[in-house]
Protein backbone atom coordinates (compact mmCIF):
# COMPACT_ATOMS: atom_id res chain seq x y z
CA UNK A 1 0.00 0.00 0.00
CA UNK A 2 2.66 2.13 0.66
CA UNK A 3 4.55 1.28 -2.69
CA UNK A 4 1.88 2.50 -4.46
CA UNK A 5 1.26 5.15 -2.60
CA UNK A 6 5.06 6.59 -3.37
CA UNK A 7 4.62 5.70 -6.91
CA UNK A 8 1.04 7.50 -7.09
CA UNK A 9 3.45 10.87 -5.91
CA UNK A 10 5.94 10.74 -7.80
CA UNK A 11 4.13 10.33 -10.98
CA UNK A 12 1.80 12.87 -10.24
CA UNK A 13 5.45 15.50 -9.45
CA UNK A 14 6.38 14.20 -12.90
CA UNK A 15 3.90 15.08 -14.79
CA UNK A 16 3.66 18.44 -12.95
CA UNK A 17 7.44 19.24 -13.86
CA UNK A 18 6.81 18.02 -16.92
CA UNK A 19 3.83 20.30 -17.62
CA UNK A 20 5.87 23.25 -15.93
CA UNK A 21 9.06 23.21 -18.36
CA UNK A 22 6.48 22.94 -21.66
CA UNK A 23 6.77 26.79 -22.21
CA UNK A 24 10.62 26.83 -21.14
CA UNK A 25 11.62 24.06 -23.46
CA UNK A 26 9.57 24.98 -26.72
CA UNK A 27 9.55 27.75 -29.05
CA UNK A 28 9.78 31.16 -27.77
CA UNK A 29 8.60 33.70 -30.89
CA UNK A 30 6.35 33.03 -33.03
CA UNK A 31 5.41 35.36 -36.58
CA UNK A 32 2.62 37.03 -36.84
CA UNK A 33 1.22 39.29 -39.55
CA UNK A 34 -0.30 42.79 -38.43
CA UNK A 35 -2.56 44.85 -40.69
CA UNK A 36 -3.40 48.45 -40.33
CA UNK A 37 -5.32 51.28 -42.02
CA UNK A 38 -3.51 53.54 -42.73
CA UNK A 39 -0.23 51.26 -44.02
CA UNK A 40 2.07 53.59 -41.82
CA UNK A 41 0.43 53.70 -38.61
CA UNK A 42 2.52 53.29 -35.05
CA UNK A 43 1.95 50.09 -33.36
CA UNK A 44 2.71 49.03 -29.78
CA UNK A 45 2.26 45.68 -28.38
CA UNK A 46 1.97 45.71 -24.51
CA UNK A 47 2.38 42.41 -23.04
CA UNK A 48 2.83 43.08 -19.32
CA UNK A 49 3.50 46.75 -17.78
CA UNK A 50 7.21 45.79 -17.81
CA UNK A 51 7.14 44.59 -21.05
CA UNK A 52 6.64 46.93 -23.96
CA UNK A 53 7.23 46.36 -27.29
CA UNK A 54 6.87 49.02 -30.21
Amino acid sequence: MKRKFCISISIIVAVAFMAGCASIVSKSEYPIVISSTPDSADISITVSPALKMS
